[in-house]
């Protein structure tokens, strides 16, 4: 008896449910314990003659032919246990870990990391991903929406012919450190291919916007008085998998005069009727823009020096100037909804492209 269990604790000490080893085996000492018992009662009762030697050895065979099935019982489940472990799934031993292989397993998740971020698979209007921005993780599905997509059926072309940075500014004359305005000239042309009219209003909600990723779930935006009265806001969409925040533009003339009397904020001069566009729509073969005459200009004091300047728009955007990542600038059949699951992109501009680079940026005096 010594010998088996001696045998069972050296063979199974080391299996990995070691408290199912340690009910049974102690189990099995139990019963070894009570048989002893019941020998030595049988033993002391016949001593004592209160019983006749038959009848003792009847009950003693009786006893310890229950103990003894239970007995071979316990130590068959006792010997199963390493079996069942074995098959299972989740009692796989794991290699010895080597430098080469700590190495091997850092790349493989680093792989499978890069991977779930650049995910952009999707199976409703809220992914399932994330994406990497500018060293940040974004949770994709925090209610960004996806517009329909119909620039195949639209031939629209969208440029950015200037771009600048400016200050932004509170009510009170004073520069917001949070906030900076992003002064464009847009050039906007609807193809003789295309298959329907586009609206380039910028009334609530505004057609035209300004698109930059959505890093948090919140966005801290600050527009000047009158375009914060329009009620018009910046929303999450999803555009070619990616969470943006399309910002409106500040409406025409809101303008603010700087504390020290030096100057004003800029502003937008969106007015395409000036430019025979006056009910906002562009059919195929229409365009407008301008973007001639701002070369080599080092003064804005004519106006007329600078080219044409009523699609000039100015975006209120969050955060500091030279952090704030751009995704471009869009334009959205907003079907009249500030429900953006209801609208369609219709044109897009992206920096990856070079929609904002340094060829086209320029001193706002120029433009």
């Amino acid at each position: 008896m010594a010998s088996i269990l001696s045998f069972l604790l050296r063979e199974y000490l080391e299996i990995e449910s070691r408290f199912t080893f340690y009910v049974l085996f102690c189990s099995v000492i139990v019963l070894n314990v009570a048989e002893w018992l019941l020998r030595r009662r049988v033993e002391n009762s016949e001593s004592i003659g209160g019983r006749s030697h038959k009848n003792a050895a009847r009950e003693e065979k009786r006893y310890s032919w229950r103990i003894d099935i239970l007995y071979k019982l316990l130590t068959l489940a006792l010997a199963a246990v390493p079996i069942f472990l074995m098959d299972s799934p989740e009692s796989v031993q794991a290699p010895i870990a080597t430098p080469e292989s700590v190495q091997q397993s850092d790349v493989t998740m680093k792989e499978k990391g890069d991977s779930v971020r650049k995910s952009s698979g999707q199976d409703s209007v809220q992914p399932v991903q994330i994406r990497t921005i500018k060293g940040g993780y974004l949770p994709a599905g925090i209610g960004c929406p996806l517009p329909n997509d119909l620039r195949d059926e639209v031939n629209l072309m969208l440029r950015v012919y200037w771009w600048c940075h400016a200050p932004a500014y509170t009510e009170e004359g004073y520069s917001d450190p949070n906030q900076f305005q992003l002064k464009v000239r847009l050039g906007i042309e609807n193809g003789l291919s295309s298959k329907r009219d586009v609206s380039i209003s910028i009334d609530r909600p505004s057609a035209i916007r300004l698109l930059i990723p959505c890093l948090t779930d919140s966005l801290d935006w600050r527009p000047p008085p009158l375009t914060r009265e329009a009620g018009d806001s910046p929303t999450c969409v999803l555009v070619d998998d990616q969470n943006v925040w399309a910002i409106p533009p500040d409406v025409n003339d809101d303008l603010i005069k700087l504390a020290d009397g030096s100057g004003y904020n800029h502003i937008s001069h969106w007015h395409p009727e000036y430019l025979g566009q006056d009910d906002m729509i562009l059919s195929p073969g229409e365009r407008i823009g301008d973007d001639s005459k701002a070369d080599g200009l080092t003064s804005a004091a004519d106006l007329s020096e600078r080219g044409n300047i009523y699609t000039d728009l100015v975006f209120t955007v969050p955060g500091m100037t030279d952090s704030t990542p751009l995704y471009g600038i869009a334009i959205f059949d907003t079907a009249g909804s500030d429900d953006p699951a209801k609208w369609s992109l219709i044109a897009l501009c992206e920096q990856e492209k070079g929609c904002f680079n340094e060829r086209n940026k320029a001193a706002p005096s120029m433009f």
